[in-house]
């Protein structure tokens, strides 16, 4: 007895295969550029060619020969169902790995790494072959399944609204367990103290980073300080050291929930009299757009001193911070991520002199993940990826009397396709929709970070509203859809898009970028839902000119042709960042960043829509011809399954 539902539960159970079909690939649209460029620091450009490699040329033969080869399978189960299975779970595999790139948990120090470029490539080449193993399948029961336009708008909404919710999923929870899972435990980051001096006073403090604060200091391994110093439980090292030397002890920082870091820390105490020198010999990490300050200190000599900065090639400090000439302070707040190397110089009072070099690296004032989070992110959200793929299995009670289709020949099936004119320029309509969506999710978390000055857990506040419009606008479009055809529909949605995008260019808020992104969904959500009834209706104009359904076929070519999307994204990300920005990973971020990136996300989504319309104005399914070919369709059908009755086929047991 086979396990299978009718109905509107047959419809929910198959829309429910939306969260991982789109879940899957949001995820590495919205953040795997961002992964590879900021937190790995992999090149941009070597980035772009494995996005295109893996799903440009490797699709362009993997989907349409999965899609023809689902055409062809015959077993007990169906055609469609062991590809969506094995699929699913092979899909899990290699999603950890493309979340997993070999770098030892460290960002690369020359992004030019072809490698971890090679290795990347490979990833993705396995992820999408399994990926279009399940969802070209999946995708291909849709016209089968379902056969009048209510029909088929309704189980859109419910397959659309399951996208939303697995789009969900990928965009805002995604980076949300990223930040999470990349929790970082209590340590010291002082390793080096600043040198003293026999018989002068001497007091620095000990830094520790992670955890949570307040954290309580003490000495480990029963060791002691030099003599006469003295660890304070605030983390304060003082006291008149009393013997010079070179010295090293353990310290020991607890935070508030008990967690404990061990660190061994030296300290130089030079000699009484010793010549003027510059007692500090490192100093702490600062972060982006956080006020950071430090005090140099200096040994010997004759008090008061005076600080300079030694300028040299490639040498500053840090952009956003200064020296204080008196007081040897470094202070501000660093506007840029980067290590800065520097030389400054102490002078006394005498006239003596001292320099050495001192280099202050800028991390991120923002969250970005550490590596084992984007993995272990990458794990769950893919099991949850490939759950709903199987699940929509129990939805799939696939029609029969089509496994009695004489199989077509692998290539004569994908050249039928290809060269059917109305599929291309269907495709074309497609990778336009497909780029629009993907576009607002692969820039978000740069336009969030670098524009907004948010950090990668606040993406969802912005990109939340955008699903929110998309999920409530499904009815609206649907009706619209019925009512004035497929044509009219779309391009009242390609329009309206790029005019709601527009307010990117002057927002600067959280809130205002919630209100901006509402309104994308919103004429996204009319895109989305015509796409899919659309491809359905080319399957059964095909069915009416050859006689076969050939389902496979076509969403495996239109697969691959869609997911050219990501090579769109990808080569405008890097126009966008590399080539119109000038963006290096790394390196101080150029002033035009925040501009930029508005008026890289206003061009090319504007670009995709005027493609999208100039298709469109050729595209010769309107209304009237779909509900033609329906009504063709279902005599044909008829027909066929009258023959096999009068034959004495038996549905049940074949």
């Amino acid at each position: 007895m086979r396990l299978t539902l009718s109905g509107r539960p047959q419809k929910i159970a198959y829309g429910f295969g939306g969260i991982g079909g789109t879940g899957y690939y949001e995820a590495i649209t919205a953040f795997l550029m961002f992964f590879l460029v900021e937190v790995v620091h992999l090149d941009i450009l070597l980035a772009t060619l494995s996005y295109a490699l893996a799903f440009g040329l490797w699709n362009a033969v993997n989907d349409p020969m999965i899609g023809a080869l689902s055409d062809r399978t015959r077993t007990r189960f169906g055609r469609r169902k062991p590809w969506i299975l094995v699929g699913a779970l092979l899909s899990l595999l290699f999603y950890f790995l493309v979340w997993s790139p070999p770098v030892g948990g460290e960002a690369l120090d020359s992004p030019m790494n072809v490698g971890i470029f090679l290795f990347m490539t490979l990833a993705l080449f396995g992820w999408s072959w399994a990926w279009s193993m399940c969802n070209v399948p999946w995708s291909a029961l849709f016209p089968e399944l379902w056969r009048n336009i209510k029909d088929r708008s309704e189980v859109i909404i419910y397959r659309e609204v399951f996208a939303v919710v697995g789009g969900a999923l990928a965009i805002m929870v995604f980076p949300v367990v990223v930040v999470f899972l990349s929790s970082v435990s209590v340590g010291i980051t002082s390793a080096d103290l600043p040198d003293g001096m026999v018989g002068m006073p001497y007091s620095e403090a000990l830094r520790a980073t992670g955890g949570e604060e307040p954290y309580q200091w003490s000495l480990g391994d029963g060791r002691s300080l030099p003599g006469n110093l003295t660890l304070d439980s605030d983390g304060r090292v003082w006291g008149t050291p009393a013997v010079a030397g070179n010295f090293t002890f353990a310290a020991e920082v607890t935070d508030a929930e008990g967690d404990t870091g061990c660190q061994e820390v030296e300290v130089h105490i030079r000699e009484e009299g010793a010549p003027l020198a510059i007692a500090t010999r490192s100093l702490y990490e600062g972060k982006a757009g956080k006020e950071y300050e430090v005090v140099l200190t200096a040994v010997g000599g004759v008090p008061p001193y005076t600080w300079t900065c030694i300028e040299k090639e490639d040498e500053c400090l840090p952009y956003g911070t200064e020296l204080d000439s008196e007081k040897g302070t470094i202070s501000g707040a660093p506007t840029d991520e980067a290590e800065f190397e520097f030389t400054v110089k102490v002078t006394d009072s005498a006239d003596n002199e001292a320099s050495t070099g001192l280099s202050i690296n800028v991390a991120s004032g923002r969250e970005k993940g550490t590596f084992s989070a984007w993995m272990w992110a990458g794990v769950i959200f893919g099991a949850v990826f490939t759950v709903s793929f199987i699940t929509t299995m129990v939805a799939a009670r696939e029609r029969r009397e089509f496994m009695l289709d004489e199989p077509w020949a692998i290539v004569t099936s994908i050249r039928t396709t290809l060269f059917n004119s109305t599929f291309l320029k269907y495709v074309a309509i497609d990778l336009m929709i497909t780029s629009s969506f993907n576009w607002l999710a692969a820039m978000m978390p740069f336009f969030a970070v670098h524009s907004l000055g948010l950090g990668l857990a606040d993406v969802p506040v912005i990109f939340a509203p955008a699903m929110v419009g998309i999920f409530i606008s499904f009815v609206f479009w649907r009706k619209a859809y019925i009512r004035y055809g497929p044509k009219a529909t779309i391009g009242a949605a390609a329009i309206a898009l790029p005019i709601v995008f527009m307010p990117v260019l002057v927002v600067q808020t959280a809130l205002q970028g919630s209100i901006w992104a509402f309104f994308c969904g919103v004429a996204i959500a009319g895109l989305q839902l015509c796409r899919g009834v659309m491809a359905a209706d080319l399957v059964d104009a095909d069915e009416l000119r050859t006689g076969a359904r050939r389902e496979g076929s076509y969403y495996g070519v239109l697969g691959a042709l869609m997911k050219l999307s990501f090579v769109v994204i990808a080569i405008s990300t890097w126009l966008t960042l590399s080539v119109f920005i000038g963006y290096v990973p790394g390196e101080p971020k150029p002033e035009f960043m925040d501009m930029g990136i508005r008026v890289g996300y206003v061009v090319f989504m504007t670009l995709y829509a005027f493609i999208l319309l100039i298709f469109l104005k050729t595209y010769p399914l309107g209304k009237e011809k779909v509900a033609e070919i329906s009504n063709q369709i279902q005599e044909m059908r008829a027909a066929k399954v009258k023959e096999l009755e009068e034959k004495g086929w038996d549905w049940e047991d074949k």
